[in-house]
């Protein structure tokens, strides 16, 4: 109530029920697949929009995009069910595998960080995320880097 959404979107509200949804979608993807590939796609475009919608104009002061947020994330991963044989994207590929733990971790706090450094109010959500998985992506590389020259040390 008149909180800031980085105080409410936590791990627990957001990433957790994903984490499980996904898992329950994998289990029962028999009955998942049977739905026509054109309503997942009208659905994933009409969640998809009412996320950015709900994040930027809040309905009486409540939050209520994380609602939205999940809902995108079941028909995401819906879709990416029913297109199993579409070509990966090589740079989405590369941060999934080798970056993904490292955004997760430091994406709030980055950020938090950046917002508290430039006190600009973030019209456009897009931006803290592309900032976030470029700052997070060049400490993952930092953090390979160091572990490399401490093996290379070690070899020597």
């Amino acid at each position: 109530y008149g909180t800031d959404w980085h105080y409410t979107s936590f791990f627990l509200t957001s990433g957790f029920p994903i984490m499980l949804l996904g898992n329950y979608i994998h289990c029962k993807k028999d009955a998942f697949l049977k739905a026509p590939l054109y309503v997942t796609i009208i659905l994933t475009i009409v969640t998809t929009a009412m996320m950015f919608v709900t994040i930027h104009i809040r309905a009486f002061d409540y939050d209520i995009a994380q609602i939205f947020k999940i809902w995108c994330m079941v028909e995401i991963f819906i879709l990416a069910l029913k297109l199993p044989g579409k070509k990966e994207i090589p740079l989405l590929s590369k941060l999934g595998r080798k970056y993904s733990a490292y955004i997760y971790l430091f994406h709030f706090l980055i950020g938090m960080l950046v917002y508290g450094i430039f006190y600009v109010e973030w019209l456009i959500q897009i931006c803290v995320v592309i900032v976030s998985v470029l700052i997070s992506t060049l400490i993952c590389e930092l953090v390979h880097l160091i572990k490399r020259k401490i093996k290379s040390r070690k070899v020597n």
